[in-house]
């Protein structure tokens, strides 16, 4: 019997794209752990997948397991024979423990010193007979951040799956999984293919998904994106910005990838771009677009799911959905410069820092008062009015409509906000600059200002924390504790 393929398709409802990186590694790792347990040898192992499937393909998988000695170590040989050479009791309990018998206990030199062992043969079988049992040990074992339950309460999974297809060559491998039994039969895009596609044998399955519109590979979606952006930049003659991440996420998002440009009022422009690009990459997953010289345009690229028969069709409609978008942002620009900063400020006390600590107004002063001690005594006295105007105005922007929506334009806001109430740059520039780094290879803060508020700051969070005895056992507690003053506003307090 020669070696097959194997093709196993687990077909579900869209899994979100953060969970899928992790499910293709995981199925790989558990694909090879039990073959390599079953003693099944095989060419290769590869995992694919779209928002609506996982799919585990190995190659030339052998026609049977192979032949397996399994070594158990018993007593030592001293106590598995007597003077005379005759079996103990010991030597005879290890050998009918193992389903051997006693004439067949062999001695072994094991970290020198003699034992005897039991060698137990078992003949491989057939590999079609033991993957139903490999395959559901396998798709048992996938985990995920957060899973559902549907036809069968003890089942759970990240989207209900919805069919299988477990193919050994030609012939059919029975698993079942939710109530789902496994077949030929998987489906192909859900606008753009057939319910019903029928694989005869593993070496079709990528033809017969590409007739339905179903690319299986991420790396050739995002070549699919790469080529459509590289297509819209000519057609703008303009550079579109590309984040890994947000390429990676649309990469997951779709099954057949359709790049597509927009625009939008260029009255938006006058919102900082920082709020733009969120509302672009975070609301929509479009890509923001920028001319020769770098500046933000009023367009931008999305990838559609879809090929329409009227592509300005789906641009209007992406268009009509980021419009009400940058209405409610340019809403929140407006209203939040009807308040000065100093009111802003003042807001701040009735926003719950900690329960024990105090509010992020009570937090501020200590900041401030910190602050300004490291300025005299790291001699950056010539920084001082910054550092002093900076520090009272540094979380106003916490409190703000814009901010509240978008939690990630903190610092970006309050520069934005200063600007535009006339404090001095080196003000401004430091409210941005004291979350500088934020993360391993940020930018560091340009000026003294920023960088002694933002030391300031961090130093009393982590004073504070020890103070009231929450003492951080990782680094994700003191991320979650800085972030809390971002999102507690009013009567929103975090319990100690």
């Amino acid at each position: 019997m020669s070696a097959k393929d194997l093709l196993f398709e687990i077909g579900t409802e869209e899994i979100p794209a953060r969970f899928m990186p992790k499910a293709l590694a995981d199925i790989r790792q558990y694909a090879e752990e039990e073959l390599a347990s079953a003693h099944i040898e095989h060419s290769g192992i590869k995992t694919e997948c779209t928002p609506r499937r996982i799919v585990l393909t190995v190659e030339k998988l052998s026609a049977a397991q192979s032949d397996s000695v399994e070594v158990s170590k018993g007593p030592l040989k001293t106590q598995a024979f007597d003077s005379d050479g005759k079996p103990t009791r010991a030597a005879e309990g290890f050998a009918r423990s193992r389903g051997v018998e006693t004439a067949d206990l062999k001695v072994k030199e094991i970290n020198g010193a003699e034992y005897v062992v039991a060698e137990k043969r078992e003949k491989g079988q057939a590999t079609e007979l033991v993957l139903p049992q490999i395959l559901d040990r396998i798709i048992r074992r996938l985990s995920f951040q957060k899973s559902m339950y549907w036809a069968d309460p003890s089942v759970r999974f990240a989207r209900p799956v919805r069919w299988l297809v477990a193919l050994y060559g030609e012939s059919a491998i029975k698993v079942e999984f939710g109530k789902v039994e496994s077949g030929n039969r998987s489906r192909g895009h859900r606008f753009m293919g057939s319910d019903s596609v029928t694989i005869k044998d593993p070496s079709e399955y990528k033809r017969y998904m590409k007739e339905n519109f179903v690319i299986t590979d991420p790396e050739e979606r995002k070549e699919m994106i790469l080529a459509g952006i590289a297509y819209v930049e000519k057609e703008l003659g303009a550079r579109v910005e590309i984040d890994p991440e947000l390429l990676e996420e649309n990469v997951h998002l779709n099954e057949y990838p359709v790049v597509f440009y927009g625009s939008f009022d260029k009255a938006f422009l006058e919102i900082p771009e920082e709020v733009l690009v969120l509302s672009m990459a975070k609301n929509q997953r479009y890509f923001p677009v920028r001319d020769k010289e770098g500046r933000l345009m009023a367009n931008f690229a999305g990838v559609s799911n879809n090929i329409a028969k009227d592509m300005s069709v789906v641009r209007e409609g992406n268009e009509r959905v980021l419009r009400a978008r940058l209405y409610d942002a340019a809403f929140f620009w407006k209203e939040d410069l009807q308040k000065s900063l100093h009111d802003l400020a003042a807001e701040l006390k009735s926003v719950t820092y900690q329960e024990q600590l105090g509010s992020v107004y009570d937090k501020v002063q200590r900041t401030k008062k910190l602050a300004l001690w490291l300025t005299e005594e790291l001699f950056f006295r010539e920084s001082i009015p910054v550092v002093e105007r900076a520090a009272e105005i540094a979380k106003a922007d916490l409190v703000t409509s814009m901010v509240y929506e978008f939690a990630d334009v903190q610092g970006v806001m309050g520069r934005e906000y200063a600007r535009k109430a006339g404090e001095p740059e080196a003000v401004a520039l430091a409210l941005y600059e004291q979350y500088l780094p934020r993360f391993a290879g940020d930018s560091i803060p340009s000026a003294p200002a920023g960088a002694l508020i933002g030391i300031a700051d961090r130093a009393d969070t982590l004073a504070a924390i020890y103070k009231i005895g929450l003492e951080p056992t990782s680094s994700q507690d003191l991320r979650t504790e800085k972030s809390r003053e971002v999102h507690q506003r009013n009567n929103m307090g975090i319990p100690a």
